[in-house]
């Protein structure tokens, strides 16, 4: 119960729902062939399980602009403009490794299936398929399968070794299932009014099933848990090795090469920064650092003991406001703040703003 509670709570989070607003909740059983089953143990398994639901999901495509530009565009974000353009020889730039990571980065933070996945060792043996179905004739309100399976005093001999996954939360478009994958997944599908069928489960429903698939779990000797966390909503320790990979944003690596292909430090780009000023700084001759604003901004919040997204696209900035409001500071310092925020969320800028614009020079 605390644990079917403790998943519940992570995937129908607000911040869960924010970081997968593209996607639906749904449950989908994730499979080895036997051939495949046979070969190794659940760790590695559980590996393979991750690896193919990534690999079945769109991540990015890349688009020529003409010679000069390569656009790397989150497949399905387009319409909330989450995508970079790079210059072609940059991107030529990259190694092969560097952008293996782009590609792992695009597909665990923004388009991978997000959600928990738990493991079953066994099935039922096909033989004992109908008989079970003869019992739900008599038996409308009979017992759940796996109920009924654990109430015959010689359950072993229902059920054979066939280990499997079932993943419940966010996921958005998956590739079919082809055959020579050495494996496959499957969405259930509820039907309702004997013919109506869904995949899309509410936030009760994800109580509902996780309640249920729990009660059936393979123990494991070593003490690991039966279900992880994968996608964008894992801690550090439910990472694969994969996640930890693209944790960090890798399109600092693209920064950091210079027009020339040499490698810089990122955030050195004097050249640019010598260019751009601060009118109102320069006016009342102040000489003030020129700082990243989204960077700033963060760490204003923080010393405040305001937490944001690390992304701050997918931050719920009138949650944010509301705390900056209580905040037992000066109201000019609140006003400041306050004016960030709303610059974040492309409302209309404060008055007077034109005076602290920041210029390009020739």
């Amino acid at each position: 119960m605390k644990a079917t509670k403790a998943i519940k709570s992570r995937i129908g989070s607000k911040k869960a729902a924010i970081k997968n607003s593209n996607k639906k909740i749904k449950h989908i059983i994730v499979s080895p062939t036997p051939e495949e089953a046979e070969k190794y143990d659940y760790l590695e398994l559980r590996r393979k399980a991750i690896d193919y639901l990534y690999k079945k999901s769109h991540f990015y495509a890349i688009k020529k602009f003409g010679a000069q530009a390569i656009h790397l565009e989150r497949y399905g974000f387009s319409k909330l403009g989450k995508s970079y353009t790079i210059s072609r020889q940059k991107w030529e730039k990259l190694t092969e490794e560097i952008k293996e990571k782009i590609r792992k980065h695009f597909l665990i933070k923004f388009s991978a299936p997000s959600g928990v996945l738990i493991w079953h060792p066994y099935r039922m043996k096909q033989e004992y398929e109908d008989e079970y179905k003869e019992y739900l004739k008599k038996e409308k309100d009979g017992m759940k399968k796996w109920e009924w399976i654990r109430s015959k005093s010689n359950w072993r001999e229902l059920v054979e070794y066939s280990p499997h996954f079932h993943f419940v939360g966010y996921v958005g478009y998956l590739r079919p299932s082809e055959k020579g994958e050495g494996w496959l997944y499957k969405t259930i599908e509820d039907t309702i009014d004997g013919n109506r069928k869904v995949s899309i489960l509410s936030h009760q429903d994800v109580y509902r099933v996780v309640n249920y698939l729990l009660t059936h779990v393979g123990t494991l000797s070593n003490q690991q848990h039966s279900y992880s966390w994968i996608g964008n909503i894992s801690n550090n320790s439910g990472k694969i090795e994969v996640a930890q990979e693209a944790a960090q944003d890798p399109m600092d690596a693209i920064m950091s090469i210079s027009a020339d292909g040499a490698k810089k430090s990122p955030g050195t780009d004097t050249d640019i920064k010598k260019k751009m000023e601060c009118k109102w700084c320069k006016e009342h001759n102040k000489h003030g650092k020129l700082r990243y604003f989204g960077k700033t901004l963060i760490a204003a919040l923080g010393a405040h003991g305001i937490g944001v997204e690390e992304d701050l696209e997918y931050t719920d900035w009138d949650a944010v406001s509301n705390q900056v409001k209580n905040l037992d500071i000066p109201n000019y310092k609140k006003l400041h703040l306050l004016e960030a925020i709303k610059v974040k969320q492309k409302k209309p800028p404060p008055l007077g703003w034109e005076d602290y614009v920041i210029k390009y020079g020739d």
